[in-house]
């Protein structure tokens, strides 16, 4: 007997294309690709916001001056919904292994499949990390104000790590989420690592793209800032 064969969509097949090319490059080789400066941005889930987040911290880091620019690597499966679809322009970025665009003072880079000796990224780098397999610890943890969001980010927590929590689409914790927090969440807000990006019904319908960002979000972008840097010094400090 003949098995018979399902017909594959032409959404699936591109997007497992994608998902093969995206494994093409791992994080091994890319990450010996980036400067010291980097940050890893990672979301708990899909949709928790890690690369409106991304976005946001880059052009904070653009905009404090740092030498070199920022760049956001985006490493999430469709560039269609990620980093990627807030360039303004696309065109040749200078950078062998890499190809993208900018938006406004910030460069916005994937990773070409094949290309194992990439040139280091200068400046400040923001990865937003995808569903990769980055290294177990991120600089930054994404998630959402409920009360799956919060099972899924202490989950993720209880296997990595991560500095700073941003929260998107909340001003603070809603009373019901509060009490669902476990010791990592709790820890983390204890210590003054929590970064709330208060919700904006425009971004959250149409989602990102190379219009300019919320005030708001710009606002929370600088204090996500501002709290790495903190991380930043602790470091230094521990190390002298």
């Amino acid at each position: 007997m003949n098995a018979v064969t399902e017909p594959v969509a032409l959404a699936d097949l591109v997007a497992a294309v994608r998902r093969q090319l995206a494994s093409a490059a791992p994080p091994t080789w890319m990450a010996t690709s980036l400067l010291g400066a980097s940050t890893s941005v990672r979301g708990a889930h899909q949709g928790a916001g890690a690369s409106t987040v991304s976005v946001a911290l880059a052009e904070a880091l653009a905009e404090n001056g740092d030498a070199g620019g920022a760049t956001i690597v985006d490493l999430t499966d469709d560039e269609s919904f990620g980093a990627c679809a807030t360039i303004e322009a696309r065109a040749d970025v200078g950078l062998r292994g890499w190809s993208g665009g900018r938006r406004g003072k910030v460069r916005v880079v994937r990773p070409t499949c094949g290309v194992a000796d990439a040139d280091a990224i200068p400046g400040s780098v923001v990865v937003d990390t995808g569903e990769c397999g980055w290294p177990e610890r991120s600089d930054v943890l994404v998630m959402r104000a409920t009360i799956p969001s919060v099972l899924r980010a202490e989950r993720v927590l209880d296997t990595s790590s991560a500095y700073a929590v941003a929260v998107v689409a909340a001003n603070k914790w809603p009373s019901t989420v509060r009490a669902s927090r476990g010791p990592r969440l709790m820890a983390a807000e204890a210590e003054n690592r929590v970064v709330f990006f208060p919700r904006e019904a425009e971004l959250e319908i149409n989602g990102l793209s190379a219009d300019d960002l919320p005030a708001s979000t710009r606002r929370s972008a600088i204090r996500l800032r501002e709290l790495l840097d903190r991380e930043e010094r602790d470091e230094i400090g521990a190390s002298a």
